[in-house]
């Protein structure tokens, strides 16, 4: 992620003002097209990796809604039910999840035979 991206993130995400110039070269530059391509999850990522945002929940990841749901509801969920579920802690909800994907107690069940063993001298 290149520095015109963080503050993509933090002038368009997190509402803060920016400089007049700043948007008159953004648009006339090959940044912009970096913001067009940059999605709800990636945009989340950045903003709880790199900024510290303990608010962006990565909607669209494989497991977190299976997860927190599991958790939390005892049973699984999608990002719709993800959103409302995580509501009460907004301003934190970077934070549960990442609670919740760290704590041992939360198991998802497997489906599935396990893989055959494969001896990897014959390879």
């Amino acid at each position: 992620m290149t520095f015109v991206s963080s503050l993509l993130y933090v002038f368009f995400f997190l509402n803060v003002a920016a400089p007049p110039e700043f948007s008159t070269r953004l648009a006339s530059s090959a940044a912009s097209d970096v913001y067009k391509r940059q999605g709800v999850w990636t945009a989340a990522e950045v903003g709880s990796r790199a900024l510290g945002d303990a608010d962006a929940v990565p909607f669209g990841d494989y497991h977190v809604a299976k997860d927190v749901g599991v958790a939390l509801l005892g049973r699984r969920i999608d990002d719709v039910e993800l959103a409302e579920v995580l509501e009460p802690w907004r301003g934190h909800r970077f934070r549960v999840v990442r609670l919740v994907g760290l704590s041992p107690l939360v198991g998802t069940d497997r489906r599935g035979p396990r893989m055959a063993r494969v001896d990897h001298r014959r390879i």
